[in-house]
């Protein structure tokens, strides 16, 4: 006789949510000392996200927490000081380490 594992099977995780970004509001800005409100719009954001900016140079700055003004499922507003001209991107990570498609703002 075979014995019958009655133990249930724990239940897969179901699979991380991705976020996306559909667009950014504006997506071209002045080049200034103040800082500016940027809105992103997409979806599958979740609290606690962190935005990675990345400006021409390279220089990365991470802005999460109270950097953020509001996080929903479907916006990410905040304001920031975009003082060097060129391309700035934009990359969302959720808590759960999943990354957005990045996008881009120009400054001039």
């Amino acid at each position: 006789r075979v014995a019958v594992d009655e133990t249930p099977k724990p239940e897969r995780p179901s699979p991380q949510t991705v976020p996306a970004i559909d667009r950014v509001v504006p997506d071209k800005a002045a080049q200034a000392t103040t800082a500016q409100p940027l809105t992103f719009n997409g979806n599958n954001f979740v609290q606690g996200l962190s935005v990675s900016v990345t400006d021409r140079t390279g220089k990365v700055t991470v802005l999460k927490g109270t950097a953020l003004e509001t996080v929903t499922r479907e916006i990410v507003k905040l304001s920031m000081v975009l003082d060097i001209a060129g391309e700035y991107s934009f990359l969302v990570t959720n808590p759960s380490g999943q990354s957005s498609n990045s996008v881009v703002v120009i400054v001039s």
